[in-house]
């Protein structure tokens, strides 16, 4: 996956469904590049019910 804004800092991704997160994306932070997670069986069938797009919550570090 490449993004024309890529996290300048180590990032995950989590797609919220109601309270339940799944992992969604992983970047490093030294490039542009990032990994998108598959989609579990249990994220499908939620995100399936519930017939909208998840909120994404994204996590970085600062290297501190």
């Amino acid at each position: 996956m490449e993004s024309q804004a890529a996290p300048a800092s180590p990032t995950v991704v989590f797609s919220r469904y109601g309270g339940q997160y799944f992992l969604s994306q992983i970047w490093e932070g030294s490039n542009e590049f990032g990994q998108r997670v598959a989609k579990s069986p249990a994220e499908i069938e939620l995100a399936e019910s519930r017939r909208q797009m998840p909120e994404l919550i994204a996590l970085s570090s600062s290297g501190h």
